[in-house]
């Protein structure tokens, strides 16, 4: 054979294995849905270069060599608050195999503000809770990350959280993020029949380290000193001793671009974990306004505000934004019509994967384009507001986003002539 032939049949056998091993690392498809542009299926695009997503793809190069943490922030409104979207994405990361399942991310407890959270994990609670979100103009405290706060002032109140015994996600050690208004005011941790007080106060970062010794899925949070001080807590971060992804939503109700910008904390809770690549879900309520009221370069303008500041944490950080899908938008007399601001979002998007070099995943365009939302309600994966999506409409674009990125990785693998990562 010759030394032609022998390159032909090794390249023949490589395709061969890569084929199989990206097709046992992707989400199958149970369910085929003609609402889907199947021409973008599994597709990221890049306007302009592809050098941004540079940095994340290292890191999951060096993670499934070496062992290493990669973390992921996914931020936006109620499309993330509820966590169906950014938790669907996370299980699946979880197929590129145990050694890569680390922290669940922070948390926080949105019950207590009487609103939505993510399913898997369980919240009670009990007292008198103080509430402050970053969709109200002036906030009453400073936030963080989370984009909200839920304000201990009652010696009656707990929360308890249950990752509904999902292991995959147990822990050791907890992170409370806030702050309190006197000395005398700290958090406790009752797991168990055991209360257990915090063995190291981070000043800097405003955090109250836990050890709980042994990996655990449920724990309750108490204070002490409440009597006549408050403590603001920001969010939770549940960790342990394992490498692998951290994938952390930030979602608020409501919020806009600017809702995140009134979070003067956001740099101190993004250097817990800085981000190796944002996922931006923000958009849909920029756009919920009349048209003549949405201007495109003031939404890439307060975008890019956004990014300096996350920059200035994580400056190699890569940035994928994920486009508004098609939806209604309310007009006086209660009409309402397909929102035609929905395609300036997606070109300004465009401009800013282009302008930083990194990628977008155009929800828009998958759906179908305008008025596309009906054929998405047809087949049971949008809600009849026209806005959100059913839990099987987001866990279906959580499989096609992780998809997606699957594919652009290998890709990028292909591109560099090799592996650089052994499954």
């Amino acid at each position: 054979m010759t030394a032609i032939a022998w390159l032909t049949a090794l390249l023949l056998i490589q395709t061969s294995f890569e084929q199989k091993l990206i097709s046992w690392l992707k989400v199958p498809q149970q369910t085929q849905y003609t609402c889907v542009n199947d021409s973008l299926y599994g597709k990221l695009i890049y306007p302009g270069e592809h050098s941004g997503m540079e940095h994340f793809y290292s890191r999951l190069d060096s993670m499934l060599t070496d062992g290493c943490n990669v973390n992921i922030l996914h931020i936006g409104g109620s499309h993330v608050q509820a966590g169906d979207l950014s938790g669907q994405i996370r299980s699946n990361f979880s197929r590129l195999g145990e050694t890569t399942i680390s922290d669940r991310g922070i948390i926080f407890p949105f019950k207590v503000l009487k609103s939505n959270g993510p399913y898997n994990y369980y919240v009670q609670y009990s007292g008198d809770w103080g509430k402050s979100r970053c969709v109200s103009k002036e906030p009453d405290v400073d936030l963080g990350l989370s984009g909200a706060a839920a304000i201990a002032r009652d010696t009656l109140d707990s929360i308890s959280f249950d990752f509904r015994g999902d292991t995959r996600w147990a822990f050791n050690r907890l992170r409370v993020i806030g702050e309190a208004s006197s000395s005398q005011v700290y958090p406790i941790i009752i797991s168990g029949s055991d209360t257990l007080n915090y063995i190291y106060k981070d000043e800097k970062n405003e955090g109250y380290i836990f050890d709980l010794g042994e990996e655990k899925t449920t724990f309750k949070l108490a204070f002490k000193g409440l009597d006549s001080a408050q403590f603001v807590l920001r969010g939770i971060l549940p960790m342990n001793d394992r490498e692998g992804i951290v994938y952390t939503e930030s979602g608020v109700n409501g919020a806009a671009v600017p809702s995140w910008l009134r979070c003067p904390k956001l740099e101190q809770d993004l250097s817990l974990l800085p981000p190796d690549l944002v996922v931006f879900g923000i958009g849909i309520n920029d756009a919920n306004v009349p048209v003549k009221d949405f201007d495109p370069e003031v939404f890439k303008s307060d975008y890019r505000t956004l990014i300096r500041r996350i920059q200035s944490v994580s400056p190699k950080c890569s940035f994928l934004f994920i486009t508004n899908n098609d939806c209604y938008l309310s007009l006086r007399r209660k009409k309402k019509v397909h929102n035609p601001n929905t395609a300036k979002v997606q070109q300004a998007f465009m401009d800013l994967a282009k302008e930083y070099k990194g990628c977008v995943f155009d929800v828009y365009s998958l759906m179908g384009g305008l008025k596309s939302s009906d054929k998405w309600l047809k087949q049971g994966l949008m809600k009849k507001d026209h806005i959100h999506f059913t839990r099987e409409g987001y866990q279906l674009l959580g499989d096609i986003l992780y998809n997606s990125i699957i594919d652009d990785y290998f890709s990028r693998v292909r591109s560099n002539n090799g592996y650089a990562a052994t499954f």
